[in-house]
């Protein structure tokens, strides 16, 4: 029939139809993601409302899969980004808490900060040992490739410059427990973000302002030397100053050697003289490590 005629102007008839059409797509079911997508997913998620031991519990299966998955490789560097972040946190925690410790005055306050010090040596090492094992499984097999993916939100809360309660402990001031629990909060909020910064080469805006435009293309060769360096940070915790093993030092130094060792074969194919020196640097301060503690008690 003909639409003119029939008092039904073509046009109506035209936009009734695309309506419909509209309309049936938008009945259709929306694809969940799910399996290693879902997963990984739901971690950074996690990590964007700045639970990351939450984050670190759903990614573990991606980032140990095997065969490796599609997410793998980037559940592998979002794991390296909060372990690294943790160590820092906890490092400067325990270090904190050690130096106020030693100018308190009260008997009690000094031995409830020898307690706080020593619970934070203890999640710094447990950190490094993530860190360790997840960098063993990246180097391993191929190994890390020219170029790795950092594919995340940057947490909601942005971590301070300076934990200010930490301040107040290094200078032997007494902090109540709200503010102990503050201060850990600060630390690990501070570590993820400055870890970010650092594996995005810049500060924290230009990693906020990259992250929250997409995923993060980074050269092998810097993240490799990346991983080197933290790895490195990791094993000082392992020292006679933190938390005195030895045995682990060695584990810790090892995975720091061999990244330095794989950024230096990199180096072979695309020859740049200072990451040849940061390279060669971090083996030295390695070998350093390892010898100034070798007979420590």
């Amino acid at each position: 029939m003909d639409s003119s005629r029939s008092g039904f102007p073509a046009r109506h008839l035209l936009l009734l139809v695309l309506a419909g059409l509209f309309g049936a797509a938008a009945c259709q079911p929306v694809k969940q993601p799910k399996g290693p997508e879902r997963d990984y997913l739901d971690a950074t998620d996690m990590f964007k409302k700045g639970n990351f031991e939450r984050a670190l519990g759903l990614s573990d299966g991606v980032a140990n899969a095997s065969p490796p998955n599609a997410y793998t490789d980037r559940a592998r560097v979002f794991r390296i980004v909060i372990y690294g972040g943790q160590v820092k946190a906890y490092k400067e925690l325990g270090e904190s808490y050690g130096e106020g410790g030693k100018k308190i005055k009260k008997a009690n306050s000094k031995a409830e900060y020898q307690r706080l010090q020593n619970d934070a040596f203890q999640l710094a090492a447990s950190a490094a040992l993530g860190l360790a094992q997840t960098a063993h499984h990246m180097m391993s097999g191929a190994g890390i490739g020219k170029e790795v993916v950092l594919e995340t939100p940057c947490p909601s809360t942005e971590g301070p410059v300076e934990v200010a309660q930490l301040k107040r402990v290094k200078g032997g001031e007494w902090i109540e427990p709200a503010d102990q629990d503050a201060a850990s909060l600060a630390a690990r909020e501070k570590g993820i973000d400055d870890e970010l910064a650092e594996l995005v080469g810049g500060d924290r805006a230009k990693a906020r302002a990259e992250l929250s435009a997409g995923p993060v293309k980074i050269a092998g060769l810097d993240f490799t030397l990346f991983l080197a360096k933290d790895l490195l940070n990791a094993a000082t915790i392992f020292d006679h100053k933190h938390f005195n093993d030895y045995s682990k030092l060695k584990i810790v130094s090892q995975e720091a050697d061999d990244a330095a060792q794989a950024a230096l074969a990199m180096l072979k194919e695309s020859p740049d003289e200072d990451k040849e020196k940061a390279a060669k640097k971090i083996q030295a301060d390695i070998k350093d490590l390892l010898k100034k503690n070798m007979y420590a008690t």
